[in-house]
């Protein structure tokens, strides 16, 4: 397939982590950024990674949400964790134990969260002890401990070559550069799916306690996150989480998010300190990154043209957008299961108070013979008849922003935005007013392939629960209507 494909973790919105809409910075998650799929499924978008999904996020998301309190997520080098955990530049990380790190004493541990355990992983049979296997390649993740293996290391009986991943350990397994790689219980399903003739051993390297390492610093009380972590087990909620990753058949597939490259803020955010520029947050990643959270699978997301993205999601390679309308689909429309509406989008005209010539409109017949900004290949049904008569006077441009920065440089006096834009650029632009009328009011609803294993009923009920606990509104205005 053709189309960008990003794996995803935390989002910020305005740079910060996870959906920052979505969420107030309160509790800050830290992730390992090594960690790979299915413990952790990433995005890595330029300089602002962050991640979609995966066991340890779902495990996370848990105690968040039990938490009952704000929280965001950040992605951060394995080596910088005991930096900023003592430091108080994040609040906690939930995939942790005291034996992996010199940083121990300085922070405060949890009760234990769950365990895991380490195995062996090759393409041939491996012998059925761990003493039995001398003077091998075994491929690990820099900086990783691995209990039982590092005296054999230290030793010389085996030889370890890091990498900066499990799948870059694998990959080179399979090409023969290295004869093990060592990997928990959970990634040998995963790999083993994706690569059959893949064998572990039965024996494992180190079965790990995992706890929670909380700064000394944070607001969030020792007492406080074992209550929760306590009251999470009693309710079986990480055996059940643990208990779905550990099966080939249980273990949630990604499914794919589409977005139009088109759009602009407070849409699709871009970094534009890489070549070329990469979507790297957004309120659209944010719902995506929301409806994940609910359906409880990874997420990738598919950045593709308007016209590309129709036939993406007819064909089945993109599951679902959240953004869209019977309408704007045309004939591609019965292809597609479309879920109930979460919101209605209106369309306002906007213009700069006190700016040279602007005569603020009360009604559409008070901008006769005006250019007004509108966006390439957009459709404006109740104005329609006015630029086609002349009367309204219609000038294109490639987003909403592009507009208002014209309209900001005096080359245009008026601009058609919807309100979400508004709602977001009357911050940036404190100036811009609106005209005190509205048209072209859509029910804005999510489409789901037919294709899809991505079922709209599951994606209906997403939407209610996002609703009724106030995640839309958050997500949508983030700063109020």
């Amino acid at each position: 397939m053709t189309y960008t494909r990003i794996f995803f973790f935390s989002v910020l919105w305005l740079g910060l982590s996870f959906s920052s809409i979505v969420q107030s910075e309160n509790i800050r998650f830290g992730f390992n950024s090594s960690i790979s799929a299915p413990l952790l499924y990433q995005f890595e978008n330029g300089s602002r990674p962050f991640a979609t999904g995966g066991m340890i996020y779902e495990m996370s998301v848990a105690i968040g949400d039990e938490l009952a309190e704000d929280y965001s997520f950040m992605r951060i080098p394995r080596q910088r964790i005991g930096v900023d955990l003592p430091a108080n530049r994040l609040d906690l990380v939930c995939h942790n134990s005291p034996k992996w790190h010199l940083f121990s004493n300085e922070v405060q541990w949890s009760h234990e969260v769950y365990k895991y355990s380490n195995v062996l992983v090759s393409k041939k049979e491996i012998s059925a002890h761990l003493n039995q296997i001398k003077n091998g390649k075994i491929a690990g993740v820099e900086n990783f401990v691995y209990g039982s293996l590092e005296p054999l290391f230290v030793s010389g009986q085996l030889t370890r070559i890091d990498t900066a991943s499990v799948h870059q350990g694998v990959k080179m397994l399979l090409s023969d550069r290295v004869d093990f790689v060592v990997m928990s219980d959970i990634e040998y399903i995963y790999h083993r799916n994706l690569h059959p003739a893949l064998r572990r051993s039965q024996f494992v390297v180190d079965q790990i306690d995992i706890h929670c390492a909380l700064s000394k610093k944070s607001t969030l009380t020792i007492e406080h996150l074992n209550k929760t972590i306590d009251q999470l087990k009693k309710k079986n909620i990480f055996q059940k989480i643990y208990d779905k990753y550990l099966s080939a058949y249980s273990q949630p597939k990604p499914f794919v998010y589409g977005l139009n490259n088109n759009d602009s803020p407070p849409f699709l955010m871009y970094d534009k300190n890489v070549e070329p520029p990469v979507v790297s947050s957004g309120l659209f990643i944010d719902m995506g990154i929301e409806l994940g959270k609910r359906l409880q699978r990874p997420v990738e997301f598919a950045v593709l043209p308007r016209g590309r993205l129709d036939g993406k999601l007819a064909e089945g390679q993109v599951d679902v957008v959240c953004y869209n309308n019977e309408n704007w689909a045309g004939d591609a429309a019965k292809e597609y299961h479309w879920s109930n509406p979460f919101f209605v989008q209106t369309n306002l005209v906007t213009y700069l108070k006190n700016a040279p010539g602007i005569v603020a409109p009360k009604t559409v017949k008070d901008l006769k013979g005006q250019r007004i900004g509108t966006v390439l290949n957009f459709v404006y049904p109740s104005l329609e008849k006015y630029f086609a008569d002349k009367t309204l006077i219609r000038e294109d441009a490639g987003s909403g922003l592009a507009n208002l920065e014209k309209m900001q440089n005096q080359r245009l006096n008026y601009v058609i935005v919807n309100n979400l834009e508004f709602n977001y650029y009357r911050y940036r632009f404190p100036e811009l007013h609106k005209a005190p009328f509205e048209f072209d009011k859509v029910d804005i609803k999510c489409a789901t392939s037919k294709r899809s294993n991505l079922k709209i009923e599951s994606v209906n009920q997403a939407l209610v629960e996002m609703k009724k606990q106030g995640r839309l509104q958050k997500i949508l205005f983030p700063n109020g209507h």
